[in-house]
């Protein structure tokens, strides 16, 4: 079992996890299961572990392990939009010192490109996928 803090983010403060607890949020969200957060939620995570990240309070293995985990099964765009600017902020912070960082990039972002494709299906597709698109 596992709790998240701060549900609906009603507080405007940064939550800090333990790494175990993280583990299983992330493991929670990759499920369709009962449990599964909110997507504001699911983007205060992703935020917070940035956030702390960058002030030496999370390490840079747990960070991008959540992320990973995270984002293996994510559909919302929003979620999506805030991982993009974290990943892309996380770039720019190691990239010139961690050129794998851009292969990891891929590695989260393209099993979705792949899904989604360049254009839209001529039958059409959902408001979600039409967002997502621009995004990945």
């Amino acid at each position: 079992a596992w709790l998240k803090v701060n549900v609906g983010l009603h507080t405007p403060v940064r939550t800090l996890h333990p790494a175990s607890l993280l583990s299983q949020l992330a493991s929670a969200q990759c499920s369709d299961a009962k449990g599964k957060l909110a997507p504001l939620d699911r983007i205060g995570l992703l935020s917070d572990s940035f956030a702390l990240m960058r002030v030496g309070l999370l390490g840079i293995h747990e960070t991008l392990t959540f992320i990973e985990k995270t984002m293996a099964t994510e559909e919302d765009p929003l979620v999506w939009s805030c991982a993009v600017i974290v990943i892309t902020r996380l770039a720019k912070i190691f990239g010139a010192v961690a050129p794998s960082l851009l292969s990891f990039a891929a590695r989260i972002v393209l099993p979705l490109k792949r899904r989604l494709g360049w254009t839209a299906p001529p039958d059409g597709e959902t408001v979600d996928d039409a967002t997502l698109r621009p995004q990945v």
